[in-house]
């Protein structure tokens, strides 16, 4: 099935697919021996780029609410030349080319991308993967390896969302229920230069429009927010990476993350709500920590 078939979709939802760029970073991928190729969820046709590592457990890269594969570009690469086996850089059903028809974009929700995560490691991965996960991205993760323990080793959540009260997360839905795409750059990327928060803004703004975001931030997740408690006997497979400059997330959700997992819980200064495409180096390390404590 092509990447072309925008039948059915929204002109939100058609501009998502719109980005210049996405030919430009396939063909890179294709030069690191990634390829893009769709497989069948529930009926729908996800996209997928698919590569491989030199060797050891394999592993699934999540992005986040409004966002799509190309956001790991910058650390595809090192991870093709690390000890991993396959690696998957997924479009969750409905974002990205894994576009989902007109009427069922609206029923999409976060059990929507947990029981995905898990049926793409059981029908993909022989023995499992560990996962990276950024903000909806870390959410699914998390809540995956609660959900199904065999099939996902080990996560790094990366400014996870799940860690909010009630409260907070009402706050974090409204800054995508009202979008201002100039607001929203400078609260996702504050540690990127400005040109890139720039094109970031131009990017952005249908996107966050878009039915499928829409519907994500109008589902109710509530009953989906860990508690104390939530992580016992899980604590070694969890690594989270949060910047103090995060302005999607509240910072408030830190301490309950410290006090779930402790010191696995890396801070840093000037990072803000998506590490993977400011500081790749940061996220490698603590990817790299994460197999060595699992």
């Amino acid at each position: 099935m092509g990447v072309g078939a925008l039948k059915g979709t929204s002109a939100h939802h058609r501009a998502y697919f719109s980005n210049a760029l996405e030919p430009l970073y396939d063909l890179g991928c294709r030069s690191l021996g990634f390829r893009r190729h769709v497989v069948e969820y529930e009926g729908y046709a996800v996209s997928m780029l698919q590569g491989q590592g030199r060797g050891g457990p394999d592993l699934v890269l999540l992005h986040g609410l409004g966002d799509r594969s190309s956001t790991w570009a910058l650390m595809l690469r090192r991870l093709s030349r690390g000890p991993w086996g396959k690696i998957l850089v997924p479009d969750l059903p409905g974002f990205g080319y894994s576009f989902v028809p007109e009427a069922d974009v609206k029923r999409l929700n976060l059990d929507d991308g947990a029981r995905f995560l898990r049926l793409l490691i059981k029908n993909t991965c022989a023995d499992g993967a560990f996962v990276v996960g950024n903000s909806l991205g870390g959410w699914i993760a998390c809540l995956s390896l609660r959900q199904a323990p065999d099939e996902v080793l080990g996560a790094l959540l990366l400014a996870p969302a799940g860690f909010m009260s009630p409260e907070e997360l009402g706050q974090a839905g409204d800054l995508f229920a009202h979008p201002d795409a100039k607001i929203f750059a400078q609260a996702c990327l504050p540690d990127a230069p400005f040109i890139v928060r720039r094109v970031a803004r131009r990017m952005m703004a249908p996107v966050l429009e878009s039915d499928v975001v829409q519907s994500f931030v109008r589902s109710d997740s509530r009953k989906h927010l860990f508690e104390s408690g939530d992580f016992a006997g899980l604590e070694h497979r969890l690594r989270i990476l949060w910047g103090l400059q995060d302005g999607i997330l509240p910072q408030s959700c830190l301490q309950r993350m410290q006090d779930e997992l402790g010191d696995r819980v890396v801070t840093e200064d000037s990072l803000g709500h998506a590490p993977q495409r400011t500081r790749p180096d940061l996220v490698l390390r603590e990817l790299e920590r994460l197999r060595q404590q699992v």
